[in-house]
C-alpha cells in the first residue's frame, strides 16, 4: 500500500467562498422550474429492479456511485453546480450498502434505497480502486460512520472531521493517492470523473426502458 497523503487543495478565492453560500441560499429560498418527478410507483419499482439487478452485476466494492436525487436539495445542488448530478456515495458490495454523508451525518443506505433515491445513477470506478484500494476505501468509510455532516464544506469552509459527500468518498482512499492528484477546495460530484472511469451509466428515468416494454 502507497504511503498515505493528505489532500493537496487548491484554496478556493475569498470571492468564491462568499458567493456560493449566496447562491446556495437563494436556491433554497426559490421555487425551481423544471425540477425532476418522480415517476408512477408501478413504473418506479419496475426500474429500480432492473437497476438493482445491474449495479449488483457491474459493481465492486470501492465503486462511486453518483446521482442526481429526488431530493429538494439536490434541486439545489444542482442548480448552485449547474451540473446533470447532485450526490454520491462509495459502494460495499459485501453489504449490499451505500456509504454516504448526508445532513443526517455519515451512514449507510441499502443499495435499493439509495435506487430509490435516484433519478439516474453514474457508476464510477476510482483510479485508487486497483490493487486492493476498494475494499481498504471502504473499511475507512465504515469508520466514519457517525461522524456530522460538513454544512459549510460544500462552500469552501469545511469543518475538520466533518464530512460532505464528495468530500468523503475522495478522503477515503488518501492512502492511494498520487503525488500528481491536486483537488480543488469543492469538490464537486462533476470534479470525481477526473479520478475514475464510467462502467455504466442508467441515464435518466423519463428516457428508461421500463421491463416488459420491449415485448409490446
Amino acid at each position: 500500500m502507497p504511503g498515505a497523503m493528505s489532500l493537496r487543495i487548491h484554496p478556493a478565492p475569498r470571492s468564491a467562498s462568499l458567493l456560493l453560500p449566496l447562491l446556495a441560499l437563494l436556491c433554497a429560498g426559490c421555487a425551481l422550474k423544471g425540477m425532476i418527478q418522480r415517476p408512477p410507483p408501478g413504473i418506479a419499482e419496475a426500474q429500480n429492479r432492473a437497476l438493482l439487478e445491474k449495479l449488483n452485476e457491474l459493481a465492486e466494492s470501492g465503486d462511486w456511485l453518483i446521482i442526481r436525487g429526488f431530493k429538494p436539495i439536490d434541486d439545489q445542488l444542482a442548480a448552485m453546480t449547474q451540473g446533470p448530478l447532485s450526490h454520491v456515495g462509495i459502494f460495499d458490495k459485501e453489504k449490499g450498502v451505500v456509504i454516504e454523508a448526508e445532513r443526517i451525518g455519515v451512514h449507510t443506505t441499502p443499495l435499493a434505497a439509495y435506487i430509490a433515491k435516484s433519478y439516474r445513477i453514474v457508476l464510477v470506478r476510482p483510479d485508487w480502486a486497483r490493487g486492493g484500494g476498494g475494499a481498504v476505501a471502504v473499511t475507512e468509510a465504515h469508520k466514519l460512520c457517525g461522524r456530522k455532516y460538513d454544512f459549510t464544506g460544500p462552500v469552501g469552509l469545511p469543518i475538520k472531521g466533518r464530512h460532505y459527500c464528495t468530500e468523503l468518498v475522495v478522503t477515503v482512499y488518501r492512502n492511494y493517492f498520487r503525488k500528481t492528484d491536486v483537488f480543488e477546495a469543492i469538490i464537486m460530484p462533476m470534479a470525481l470523473f477526473a479520478w475514475g472511469r464510467v462502467v455504466w451509466d442508467s441515464g435518466i428515468r423519463d428516457l428508461m426502458a421500463t421491463p416488459g416494454e420491449e415485448a409490446k
